[in-house]
């Protein structure tokens, strides 16, 4: 699995959370207690951070969290996990566009290409 690459968890609240990965909470500066709005954009779920001095309606907004292993953890809602037909332990690719982080499932196909190439283009690595 790349840097860029988390899986899916299921909790025991039958909630849905995803490892942000650090490099990325870095890059675009957002911090521990953030509220983080959901949205879509070519047909990939985006993240970007909550200006709740211009939102009036903030549709799905959660809260990133940081674990006591210095790990950042976003809930995915239930409702866009099962729209998305994502799996528990589903493998889902980060990408970075316009300061907003996109989401999307790996295929089988996508994974093992995922997997053999290395990240490059001065992405930093945890």
């Amino acid at each position: 699995m790349s840097s860029l690459q988390r899986r899916l968890q299921r909790t025991n609240k039958d909630q849905y959370t995803l490892t942000i990965p650090k490099q990325l909470v870095q890059l675009l500066g957002w911090s521990t207690k953030q509220k983080i709005l959901f949205g879509f954009d070519r047909a990939k779920v985006t993240l970007s951070p909550l200006d709740t001095a211009t939102s009036t309606s903030p549709g799905l907004v959660r809260i990133l969290q940081r674990t006591p292993k210095d790990q950042f953890l976003l809930t995915i809602p239930k409702a866009l996990v099962q729209l998305l037909g994502w799996k528990d332990k589903q493998e889902i690719l980060f990408g970075f566009d316009k300061g907003k982080i996109s989401l999307e499932a790996t295929t089988p196909k996508q994974r093992s290409t995922n997997d053999e190439q290395p990240i490059t283009g001065g992405e930093a690595h945890e």
